[in-house]
């Protein structure tokens, strides 16, 4: 719990960051961030792309580090524990839909639009092609395996596509997720 804790504020925290950087460096942050998890965080590359976030953020970043007393063991596992969710987590951070607010009155249009952002082919369901084609399309680096292990995570009728309310759960699950994250940090939940 407290190295998932510890991953989901590092994450909000480098995004935060990433969003408030220009356009191609904010494409390239996002690619270096994909990479960095890709190669399970390795501690150099940490370091290397934490020294390239602002004053304010690394110091940010070494007051959570003191809080949840993590040590480089602890770095190492944060970054091998992420899993479909969090790669999914990505894909609505870079579309705009991580904003809670965002998820509230227009949630079913904003989702069938950005459904059918995935759906090229207008069949009413994402295949492997599909969604491997938007991530590239992001520019974000997810390796093949993960790619595959977004769409079976997703796919819980197990036809091997994803359909709309597949889709839709997904990303009501991330809001789920980060109301609870939210509440947690504000000291509601522990």
């Amino acid at each position: 719990m407290r190295l998932r804790s510890y991953r989901e504020r590092l994450l909000d925290r480098i995004l935060e960051s990433i969003k408030n950087s220009s356009g191609q460096t904010q494409l390239a942050q996002i690619a270096e961030l994909a990479s960095i998890v890709n190669n399970k965080g390795e501690p150099e590359s940490l370091e290397k792309f934490f020294k390239k976030l602002s004053e304010e953020d690394r110091k940010a970043i070494r007051a959570m580090r003191e809080e949840y007393r993590i040590i480089l063991k602890d770095e190492r596992d944060t970054w091998k524990s992420i899993n479909s969710d969090d790669l999914w987590e990505q894909i609505a951070h870079e579309i705009g839909l991580l904003d809670l607010k965002s998820l509230g009155t227009n949630t079913e249009s904003r989702l069938r639009e950005y459904f059918n952002y995935f759906d090229t082919d207008q069949s009413g369901h994402i295949s492997l092609n599909e969604l491997r084609n938007f991530i590239h399309r992001l520019n974000l680096r997810f390796s093949e395996a993960q790619i595959q292990e977004m769409l079976k995570n997703a796919d819980t009728s197990g036809d091997c596509v994803i359909d709309y309310e597949e889709f839709c759960s997904i990303f009501q699950k991330i809001k789920q997720r980060r109301t609870v994250y939210l509440h947690s940090v504000d000291g509601q939940v522990f």
